[in-house]
């Protein structure tokens, strides 16, 4: 059973629940709600913004950061596009999986990346690794709101466009991927939007829930 505690000032109120491992933070104003994730203590809060209701120095950044403001659907649409786009540029001679990460930051900026394979096959790098390099080589340090993820086999001629065509199950940023993203996160504060696209559908999930409990600059 979950342990719950209440604890309120006015009508700010936070639920604390010892063994939940995500918390959710809520605008009373906006009724915006995001998921989070606490590097610090692994605890689950609710709470309406009210920031002398929480202690947590991690999730205080996060919250007053805006940790789990959304890209509007015309960026999300856009990151999708340059995700499409970049697997074209992939270099995925061995497996003939091409996959382009298009990374999106809170000032408009998007950066993207596209996988990179090699003959020694464990030096290969992923879409994301490589647009998260990208974007920290260009001074980027945190920011980050958002993400796509396009993957697919291409054939001779690839997509119609020249990128990936996606398969019916969605491709999501592998574990290595999303301990780089997260560290490009934590550096703004930030719980971006993974948009995981496949033939069927977008599949939209925060990074916090991909990689829940991660290891952080804060656990240093």
């Amino acid at each position: 059973r979950k342990k719950r505690a209440d604890i309120g000032k006015g009508s700010a109120k936070i639920h604390l629940f010892r063994d939940n491992r995500h918390r959710r933070f809520a605008n009373g104003a906006a009724g915006v709600m995001a998921n989070t994730l606490c590097s610090a203590n692994y605890t689950h809060y609710q709470t309406t913004q009210n920031s002398a209701e929480v202690t947590c120095a991690n999730c205080l950044r996060m919250m007053n950061r805006g940790a789990g403001s959304s890209p509007d659907a015309a960026t999300r649409k856009a990151l999708i596009a340059a995700a499409r786009e970049a697997s074209g540029r992939a270099y995925a001679p061995y497996s003939r999986f091409h996959v382009g990460a298009a990374l999106g930051f809170d000032d408009g900026t998007i950066v993207t990346g596209a996988n990179v394979e090699n003959a020694s096959f464990g030096l290969s790098l992923c879409a994301e690794t490589v647009a998260v390099g990208a974007a920290m080589a260009r001074g980027r340090r945190g920011g980050l709101v958002g993400l796509a993820v396009v993957g697919g086999y291409v054939g001779a001629d690839g997509g119609a466009d020249g990128g990936a065509v996606p398969g019916t199950r969605a491709v999501t940023p592998c574990g290595r991927c999303r301990q780089v993203l997260h560290e490009l996160a934590m550096l703004g504060g930030t719980d971006p939007l993974v948009l995981c696209v496949g033939a069927d559908g977008v599949e939209e999930v925060r990074l916090s829930v991909l990689l829940p409990r991660a290891f952080g600059p804060d656990n240093l």
